[in-house]
């Protein structure tokens, strides 16, 4: 029995009471944030162990470069925690038994969000196997003024009904989306396909447009993994960017500017 401890971001985890590897862990009366109305400081530390050195400067420096990932402006990083790791599933309903997810927002302050002790004794043994030790690391983090809770199903539903979740970073719905009973009849509404992703679309004669990826301007990506991005290139020509509905005769605009 354990804390459950993790860095989210995205798709990407890092464990930090990993009793499997014994890369890192905690201390076993770690306490998560208490309650806040403000932004603040959360410290503790943090145990490295790997096979030498090396492994342990390693460990260090992947930690950091995830503490950095929480001055993405576009997607949060989280601090995920439970008391208990031994029961591996979330409730469907309640709150009793759900991990608490504190957003760890960029740094303030200096030394925010960062390892701020690092200590360069190493002893052998450890918690798994003979391994070498980095005794004591104090992280420092930076959260927002509360933790999280689990999403309560309050009810269920089929067909065009979606949570409005687009351009939402802290992964809180604005409500319902109820859709009407219509046939999508623009096949490419959003340029999201890898390999197609322009089709269908006529661009203006003074515009300039790129296929653009997630991993690189998430902001620009409605679905999917990539977009287009459409620039004007100062010339005198058309500035619509159009595509033709299906068995229709005319054209609908995404874009359609005067200069």
């Amino acid at each position: 029995m354990g804390v459950y401890l993790r860095l989210k971001w995205k798709d990407k985890e890092l464990d930090l009471n990993d009793k499997t590897s014994g890369r890192y862990y905690v201390d076993a009366d770690f306490a998560p944030p208490t309650a806040g109305d403000l932004e603040r400081g959360f410290a503790f530390n943090i145990i490295i162990q790997g096979s030498g050195a090396a492994e342990i400067e390693r460990a260090l420096s992947d930690l950091q470069r995830f503490l950095d990932l929480a001055q993405d402006p576009h997607a949060p990083l989280w601090l995920e925690y439970k008391a208990d790791d031994t029961i591996p599933f979330a409730p469907k309903y309640g709150q009793f038994g759900r991990l608490k997810r504190y957003k760890i927002v960029p740094r303030v302050n200096a030394g925010e969000n960062t390892i701020t002790h690092q200590t360069t004794s190493y002893s052998s043994g450890g918690q798994v196997g003979n391994t070498s030790k980095l005794i004591a690391n104090n992280v420092l983090l930076r959260i927002a003024a509360d933790s999280t809770g689990q999403r309560q199903i309050v009810a269920q539903g089929k067909g065009g009904i979606l949570g409005d979740y687009l351009g939402k970073d802290d992964g809180q719905t604005r409500g319902v989306i109820v859709s009407d009973a219509e046939t999508n009849n623009f096949t490419n509404p959003v340029f999201d396909n890898v390999a197609t992703w322009p089709d269908l679309w006529t661009i203006g004669s003074s515009l300039e447009v790129q296929q653009i990826f997630v991993d690189v301007h998430p902001e620009f990506v409605l679905y999917g993994l990539n977009s287009a991005k459409i620039t004007h290139d100062g010339g005198g020509g058309s500035h619509a960017v159009d595509q033709c509905w299906d068995n229709q005769q005319s054209d609908y605009g995404l874009l359609r500017e005067t200069p």
